[in-house]
């Protein structure tokens, strides 16, 4: 039972009991007989109690103060007559208190060691603690200089990436002209196709042409060396056969100029074929380059829209 569970009561009961034995009402004795509390605060209420004791009404009688008086002095008797019997007592209590004292020293002795033991733990842990945090400050020294990096990385990173947007925007753009470009070179393609059929058509014709001209002109030929021949056998007829003569030799003339025109006009229709041919060619090859052109930038596209 500790000293809080100990009434005011108690304590004043018990001490007076203590006074009608005779004895010395002290602090371990009270604690004796009441088996539990701190002896200096049993004292204390004691002491209170024998305070207010003291306080005499003013209404008291003579007789009253007498009876006192004769009560005090019978009990100042008793304890004269048991001092020496309490005395022993008293020491018995006070050895008894101070080996409680000498336990709850070294009990203390014990916690302060261990106080101590328990403050070099901590102390040596707040070392750690503080190394830990001398780390944790280089650490974060080392952190913040990498973000300032990783920042400056970003900067650079946005303004990479602003300029392959500009980039990017121009690409489109070429792409689109290159659009513009190849359906403008597909027409065109189309309309040198349309005008490579014509001429093929054309050198068909002339082809065919030159082909009758050929017949003709061997037909002619043969009819030449007929009138060669009939003009050897009748040179010596007379002046109208002459002049018939001369007749056909003006045909044939004539039919060897237009065999002329034609060998020449079949001649500038081939040019003309080659050069469609060439121009043909040319723009095949160009716009086989604009198709790489517009792959490579497709491509290009593609890479700049993954990253």
């Amino acid at each position: 039972m500790g000293s809080t569970d100990i009434t005011p009561e108690q304590v004043i009961e018990t001490g007076e009991q203590l006074e009608h034995a005779g004895m010395l009402v002290t602090g371990f004795a009270l604690r004796k007989n009441l088996k539990a509390g701190d002896p200096k605060a049993l004292m204390e209420i004691w002491k209170r109690h024998i305070t207010d004791r003291k306080i005499i009404d003013p209404n008291l009688t003579n007789e009253f103060v007498a009876a006192i008086s004769t009560s005090l002095e019978q009990q100042l008797q008793k304890l004269e007559a048991n001092f020496h019997r309490s005395y022993q007592t008293i020491s018995q209590d006070a050895t008894s208190a101070i080996e409680e004292l000498e336990v709850e020293l070294e009990l203390a002795n014990t916690q302060i060691e261990q106080l101590k033991h328990q403050l070099n733990q901590t102390e040596q842990q707040a070392q750690i603690s503080l190394d830990e945090f001398s780390s944790l400050s280089t650490e974060n020294t080392a952190l913040i200089e990498r973000q300032q990096q990783l920042n400056q990385q970003l900067s650079l990173t946005e303004q990479q990436t602003n300029n392959l947007r500009s980039e990017l925007k121009q690409a489109n753009s070429f792409i689109d002209h290159l659009k513009s470009d190849k359906t403008m070179l597909c027409q065109q393609s189309q309309q040198a196709d349309k005008e490579l059929n014509e001429l093929y058509s054309q050198l068909h014709q002339e082809q065919q042409k030159s082909i009758t001209l050929e017949h003709s002109k061997v037909s002619l030929q043969k009819q030449l060396n007929d009138l060669k021949q009939q003009l050897e056998s009748t040179q010596q007829q007379t002046e109208a056969n002459s002049q018939s003569t001369g007749q056909y030799q003006d045909k044939i003339q004539q039919l060897q100029v237009e065999c002329a025109e034609l060998k020449a006009h079949n001649t500038e229709l081939k040019s003309q074929l080659s050069t469609s041919l060439a121009q043909q060619d040319k723009l095949l090859s160009h716009n086989q380059e604009l198709e790489k052109q517009v792959i490579a930038l497709v491509n290009k596209y593609r890479i700049l829209l993954k990253q």
